[in-house]
C-alpha cells in the first residue's frame, strides 16, 4: 500500500538494494535519526531507492523502526533520477559511483548501439554532472573497460579518463607504479602519454615497455627522461643548446631562443636594460657569442 509506513529493519532488509551505489552520502547525525528527524526512506517495487547509510545507522543503534514513503511502481530510470534527486550531489559523484549508476540501469556489450540506454544518461546527467552530456553513458562504459590500475587512477583524480583511455594499452604494473609515486597531475599524464608514444613508434613489446618505465623511474627526473626516449635528436639538441647558453650567457641576464624544435634558420634574443651600464653588459654578452655562432647554428636544421 502506498503511503507512509513504519517498517522494521529486517523487513527492510528484505527489499531489492540494487540503488545501494553511493558511497559519499551525506548521512543525518545519529541522534537525529534516533529521533527519526530523517528523509523517510522511499520504496518502490520491492526496492529500497535511497536512504541506505540512513538504515545502517539504525541497524547499529538497535532502532525497531525506520520510517519509509512506499510510492507507486515506476521505471528503473525514475528510481535512478529520484535517488539522485535525494543524494542531491550533482557535479561530485565518482566514476565508480556512475559505474554503479549504469549498471542498475543495465550496461549493454555493444553501448553504441543501445540508442536507449544513452538517452537515458543523457536525460540524467544533469542529476548526476550537474550538466547535459550526451557522451555520459559512453563515457562510464569507458572507465568501466579500463584496467584495474589505471581505474584507480582515474577514480582517484589522478589521471583524466581520455588520456586514460589512450594509454589503456600499456603494461598494468606501469599503473601501480605512477600511482605510488610523487608526480604532480600533469607529469602523470605526460609520463603516460610520453611512455605510450615510445611503446608505438618503436613496437615495443609489454616487456621492453616495462623496462624503459624501470629506467625512467631510477631517475631522478622520470618526465625528462621519458621525453629524452621519445625524442632523442631533439633532447641532444636541447642539451647541447643548454650547455652553450650557459657557457656563454649565464648571468648576464640575456635570453636567447632557437626556433621552436630547431626547424628555421635564426635564433632571438631578450634581454631589459635600465641604464646605460647595464645596456653596455648586455651588449658585451652578446659579442660573447660571436666566436661561437657557427656552434649555434649547426644546432638548425
Amino acid at each position: 500500500m502506498a503511503g507512509l509506513q513504519i517498517l522494521i529493519p529486517a523487513e527492510i532488509d528484505s527489499l531489492s538494494r540494487e540503488l545501494d551505489i553511493f558511497s559519499a552520502s551525506r548521512t543525518p547525525d545519529p541522534e537525529l535519526i534516533e529521533k527519526n528527524l530523517y528523509p523517510p526512506l522511499p520504496i518502490c517495487s520491492d526496492t529500497l531507492i535511497w536512504g541506505f547509510e540512513i538504515l545502517r545507522s539504525a541497524e547499529s543503534q538497535r532502532l525497531r523502526q525506520v520510517n519509509c514513503l512506499v510510492i507507486s511502481p515506476c521505471s528503473q530510470t525514475r528510481m535512478l533520477a529520484l535517488a539522485l534527486k535525494l543524494e542531491n550531489r550533482a557535479g561530485s559523484f565518482s566514476w565508480p559511483e556512475k559505474q554503479r549508476m549504469l549498471a542498475f540501469l543495465g550496461t549493454s556489450e555493444d553501448l553504441s548501439a543501445d540508442r536507449l540506454l544513452i538517452e537515458q544518461f543523457s536525460e540524467l546527467s544533469p542529476l548526476i554532472e550537474s550538466h547535459r552530456d550526451p557522451q555520459l553513458a559512453a563515457k562510464i562504459a569507458a572507465f568501466a573497460a579500463l584496467p584495474q590500475g589505471l581505474k584507480a587512477l582515474v577514480a582517484g583524480g589522478q589521471v583524466d579518463l581520455k588520456s586514460a583511455i589512450r594509454v589503456q594499452d600499456l603494461p598494468e604494473e606501469i599503473f601501480a607504479e605512477v600511482q605510488a609515486g610523487t608526480l604532480t597531475f600533469s607529469q602523470r599524464r605526460q609520463f603516460l602519454n610520453e611512455l605510450f608514444e615510445v611503446s608505438r613508434k618503436r613496437e615495443l613489446s609489454h616487456g621492453e615497455i616495462r623496462d624503459l618505465a624501470d629506467r625512467a623511474f631510477r631517475d631522478r627526473r622520470p618526465i625528462e627522461t621519458v621525453h629524452r626516449m621519445r625524442f632523442p635528436m631533439l633532447s641532444e639538441l636541447e642539451g647541447s643548446f643548454a650547455t652553450l647558453e650557459e657557457q656563454l650567457l649565464k648571468g648576464s641576464g640575456v635570453q636567447m631562443k632557437p626556433p621552436p624544435y630547431f626547424e628555421g634558420d635564426s635564433f632571438s634574443v631578450e634581454f631589459e636594460f635600465n641604464s646605460a651600464k647595464s645596456f653596455n653588459r648586455k651588449l658585451t654578452a652578446l659579442h660573447s657569442l660571436e666566436g661561437r655562432l657557427d656552434a649555434l647554428f649547426e644546432l638548425l636544421h
